[in-house]
């Protein structure tokens, strides 16, 4: 990917961002997150468990540093996510955190089900 397009992504706005994420994901039919002996997680202020999750390695490999240094980006298939990673989140009360830049970034918090309806609706879209 090229940096000017990765800068240019990094800089849209919370609604576009996320947007761009759906998009992504539902077309590469894959979705990325952090693993190293277990998912990267993030505790917000609030007391929310958030999982991170990128629509493109390159963007999840920006997120390695910090407490993520020894993280590795890794792939999951759309189709394991929906059916399998989204209700799980549900069922242990998690949300996603999409796109995940940094913390001075706004975090995008989503709820499992919420995320799964718009997958959906992007992916009828494409049938």
């Amino acid at each position: 990917m090229h940096p000017d397009k990765i800068l240019n992504v990094l800089k849209l706005n919370d609604e576009d961002r996320y947007t761009y994420f759906v998009s992504k994901v539902t077309e590469n039919e894959e979705v990325w997150g952090l693993y190293n002996n277990g998912w990267a997680i993030l505790s917000e202020a609030e007391g929310k468990v958030c999982i991170p999750f990128w629509p493109e390695k390159e963007f999840a490999l920006l997120c390695c540093k910090d407490q993520w240094q020894s993280y590795t980006p890794q792939a999951i298939t759309l189709d394991n996510f929906m059916k399998k990673w989204l209700q799980g989140m549900k069922q242990d009360n998690r949300f996603a955190t999409v796109f995940y830049v940094n913390d001075q970034v706004t975090n995008i918090l989503v709820t499992p089900d919420h995320l799964l309806e718009d997958l959906n609706d992007k992916l009828q879209i494409y049938m």
